[in-house]
């Protein structure tokens, strides 16, 4: 599944070798994740190309959650494993110092992109958008499902290359000024509806 999803990025070549680590052992993510104990995974390319995961059901495709319960929904274990390698991928496109001066939304929104593939909808991430639901706030949800609605408005439905992605410094609030615009009046009579402030 991981290797499908990132197959079908532009940035993705068949000839690069990409292994990712699941650390199952509470010691090795102390050693791997360092000062970023806790999270699903981490990349450190360009030092390594290998990245590496906390512990998971693989049999299950699921990631382990600090709680010790699975992640569900459709951040599956191959969901983490192509976001952290679609990271190398980037880096590899432009090269370390770039990447890391990319605003974090298309950073991680471009990783979300690629890892959740097909299971994204996108007239429902508009809905919650709008709605100003609370998963679109990354702080609150830890999820990057408001990033991803970002880079998917530009490259699906503005048309945008990935690599005008990464290489245009456009702003993240111009591009949900263009998210709103394009949903248009519903997006008046959706606010209506659920109460919700368009920020």
């Amino acid at each position: 599944m991981a290797q499908a999803k990132l197959a079908a990025s532009p940035l993705y070549s068949a000839q690069e070798r990409h292994t990712a680590f699941i650390c199952n052992a509470r010691w090795r993510q102390r050693i791997f994740f360092t000062r970023h104990y806790g999270v699903g995974g981490v990349n450190y390319y360009p030092l390594t190309s290998n990245v590496f995961l906390r512990d998971a059901a693989i049999e299950e495709n699921r990631l382990i959650a600090p709680s010790g319960n699975q992640v569900s929904g459709d951040r599956t274990l191959d969901y983490f494993v192509s976001h952290e390698i679609t990271h190398t991928l980037t880096v590899r496109a432009i090269g370390w110092r770039r990447y890391y001066n990319l605003a974090e939304w298309v950073r991680e929104g471009y990783a979300d992109y690629v890892a959740k593939g097909s299971s994204f909808d996108y007239s429902e991430a508009v809905r919650a958008f709008l709605a100003g639901a609370p998963e679109m706030d990354r702080w609150k949800s830890g999820l990057y499902l408001r990033y991803h609605l970002l880079v998917a408005h530009l490259l699906d439905q503005e048309h945008w290359t990935v690599q005008r992605l990464l290489d245009e410094s456009i702003d993240q609030q111009t591009v949900e000024d263009m998210v709103k615009e394009a949903a248009g009046p519903k997006s008046v009579s959706l606010l209506r509806r659920s109460g919700g402030v368009i920020r």
